[in-house]
């Protein structure tokens, strides 16, 4: 799998701690890890490009699912969670980078 797409919900950053929905799109490509993620509207609709193109990172330095998982996490909601508690975001992103891995693993022999 060189994609995925998700609803990841969180809380706003503090003080607020508001329920908050985005949409998460992780995929490998050029040999590299992208991530993407946009708000979704209160009234459950994502946002037109017209009013952004949501935040994205891209990850090259081989970092691990959970880091990755981490920096997604933080992302969405500007705080830190344990390897516990980012198991479902860890779960939704592993394809993605294993068969990254995969393909690099290949390539080296």
């Amino acid at each position: 799998m060189d994609r995925t797409q998700f609803v990841y919900k969180s809380f706003s950053p503090s003080p607020w701690c508001v329920p908050q929905k985005n949409l998460v799109t992780v995929w490998a490509e050029d040999g590299v890890i992208h991530y993407e993620r946009r708000y979704i509207k209160q009234d459950n609709t994502e946002p037109t490009r017209a009013e952004g193109e949501g935040i994205s990172q891209i990850f090259e330095n081989g970092e691990s699912v959970k880091e990755i998982a981490s920096m997604i996490h933080w992302g969405c909601s500007g705080t830190s969670k344990n390897s516990i508690q980012l198991h479902g975001l860890i779960e939704n992103i592993r394809p993605v980078v294993e068969s990254l891995q995969k393909k690099e693993s290949v390539a080296n022999k």
